[in-house]
């Protein structure tokens, strides 16, 4: 089976780590038996000048990234928020799968990760070329800012269209049935159990309990309650460390908010870490933390699972199709002082949440091999029917 995939986002050279869930998703499926190929529309911004070399450049550009035959059409967004952009794009992915097919002869199956903005060429791309696709969407469509009214038209026939729509949890589901009337199957996310694992040679007992959370620094990530939290929890006596990986444009804001209430000796900011990165600083941890207001899934979640440790958030969509008593707790609201509670509740009690156990469930409902026999039962139905 020949499968192109085609990531809405993916990782680059200012944000390596970007998408790379679809590329292990990817990788897995290769090592499955399945010819994998990825088609990546690389946009860069009309402002960004350090690409100027590109408009007197090829445009397509062929390589090998981590084992995985990877195409990318690379330019800029020169109709900025125009729903014209959406043409220029589809001819620009009909660019990438006639050198696939010029290089590789055969294509069975297209995969698009999320509709916004890959997927919404999906009708486009399937008519000329007569081939079906797939969309797993990752995307809120309700709780997205990019996403206009007037793109709604293009997002549903793209889901109307393909001929599989797959959810990466049943709270998302539920919220495209609101604009879409079609089966959808639900597949979780999932991470490689093997890389992220409990490693005894990163483990060292923590004289002060430490929490780590790991997300972008964004609105809807929930870091000011979770600093305000802390303050809260500091305030009522207890010693504690939260580290924060991660970058965004609210970095600077919350660093300063950090020192206004004078917990730098609590709170730490890492900045952007590398996947090896992340699963020491999971190993090292007590708990996982994230605040985050709306998740459709979060594998943030899965990778401290996966690793051994409990892990606090809030009842945001995705967060409660992960969570049960044994792994962690789920607090209602983003609410600092529901948040600190929490805390302080897991701090109290850390000798009851078993490792192993922990490791087990993740093993149980989120390892690799459950998702890729899931996703390759779709590719097969897709492509018998």
């Amino acid at each position: 089976m020949n499968v192109v995939i085609i990531p809405s986002w993916y990782s680059n050279e200012y944000n390596p780590v970007l998408g790379s869930f679809f590329k292990e998703q990817a990788l897995a499926l290769q090592e499955s038996g399945i010819n994998i190929t990825i088609c990546y529309n690389e946009i860069f911004p009309i402002y960004d000048y350090r690409k100027l070399g590109i408009l007197f450049d090829k445009k397509i550009y062929r390589n090998t990234e981590d084992g995985l035959d990877t195409y990318r059409y690379r330019n800029f967004n020169y109709l900025l928020h125009s729903n014209k952009r959406f043409d220029l794009f589809a001819k620009r992915i009909e660019k990438l799968i006639k050198q696939v097919l010029q290089d590789k002869g055969k294509i069975d199956l297209l995969h698009f990760h999320s509709c916004f903005w890959a997927g919404i060429c999906g009708p486009y791309i399937k008519e000329v070329f007569e081939i079906p696709y797939i969309i797993t969407e990752h995307t809120s469509i309700h709780n997205s800012k990019q996403i206009k009214k007037s793109y709604m038209k293009r997002i549903c026939n793209a889901y109307s269209k393909a001929d599989k729509l797959i959810s990466v949890s049943k709270s998302l589901k539920n919220e495209l049935l609101k604009i879409v009337d079609r089966e959808i199957n639900v597949i979780h996310n999932f991470i490689d159990g093997n890389r992220f694992n409990i490693r005894d040679e990163y483990i060292k007992p923590n004289i002060i309990f430490k929490f780590f959370s790991l997300a972008f620094l964004v609105d809807a990530k929930g870091f000011e309650e979770l600093i305000d939290a802390c303050e809260l929890l500091r305030n009522r006596g207890y010693e504690f460390v939260l580290e924060i990986g991660g970058d965004g444009y609210l970095r600077q804001k919350l660093e300063d908010k950090v020192r206004e209430k004078s917990l730098i000796d609590n709170i730490r900011f890492l900045g952007m870490l590398s996947r090896e990165e992340v699963v020491l600083k999971m190993n090292q941890c007590d708990a996982f933390i994230l605040a985050s207001k709306y998740e459709t899934f979060g594998v943030v979640y899965i990778e401290a699972l996966a690793c051994g440790r409990p892990i606090i958030g809030i009842k945001n969509g995705g967060f409660e199709e992960i969570i049960n008593d044994k792994v962690g707790l789920l607090v209602n609201k983003c609410e600092s002082c529901e948040i600190s509670m929490a805390m302080e509740k897991i701090i109290n009690n850390i000798c009851s949440y078993s490792r192993e156990y922990i490791r087990e469930y993740f093993l149980e409902n989120f390892e690799k091999y459950i998702i890729i026999d899931k996703l390759k039962g779709v590719y097969k139905n897709c492509l018998d029917s």
